[in-house]
C-alpha cells in the first residue's frame, strides 16, 4: 500500500492566499515497503494524479492549527472516552469544543495526549482532497511527526 504524505500550509496562510491550493505543499509518496518513491514540493492540483494512485493520503496538519494537550483521563471504554473528551478539554480550549475534532492518543505517565483541530478547517481540507481524487484520508499533527 503506498501512502502520500502532505504537509499543508496553516489555516492562517491559506486564509491569506486567494487560492490556497495553489500554495506549494511538501509531499512524499512512500511505497508499501517504506521507501520514498517521490518527494518534493508542489501545489495540490499538480498532485492530483498522485493522490488518485495513492491508497492513502495522510495530512500533516500545521502545528498552528492543532492544539495538543496532556490530560489525565479516567479509565473509560473507547465509546465513553470519545463522548467525554469535549468535557475533559473544554476549559483548555479557546473556542467551543463542539466546533472541534478532538482525538485521544496514547497514555504516558498517567496522562493522555489529546489533539483538537477546528472541524470546519479539517472538513474543508478533506473536501478539497477528495475533489482532487484522494480516497482514504488521515490527519496527523505535524508536531507529532519527524520531518
Amino acid at each position: 500500500m503506498n501512502t502520500l504524505y502532505l504537509r499543508l500550509p496553516s489555516q492562517a496562510a491559506a486564509g491569506n492566499a486567494p487560492h490556497w491550493p495553489a500554495l506549494p505543499c511538501a509531499f512524499a509518496l512512500v511505497s508499501h515497503d517504506g521507501t520514498i518513491a517521490r518527494q518534493g514540493e508542489m501545489p495540490l492540483p499538480d498532485l492530483s494524479v498522485t493522490m488518485v494512485g495513492a491508497q492513502r493520503v495522510v495530512l500533516l496538519l500545521a502545528a498552528a492549527d492543532v492544539t495538543l494537550l496532556r490530560v489525565k483521563v479516567p479509565p473509560l471504554s473507547p465509546a465513553r472516552l470519545k463522548a467525554a473528551l469535549p468535557n475533559l478539554v473544554e476549559d483548555r480550549l479557546i473556542g467551543d469544543p463542539s466546533g472541534c475534532v478532538i482525538v485521544a492518543g496514547g497514555t504516558h505517565d498517567g496522562l493522555r495526549t489529546v489533539a483538537a483541530v477546528q472541524r470546519t478547517w479539517l472538513e474543508h481540507l478533506a473536501k478539497t482532497l477528495i475533489a482532487l481524487g484522494a480516497r482514504r484520508i488521515a490527519a496527523l499533527p505535524a508536531q507529532l511527526s519527524l520531518s
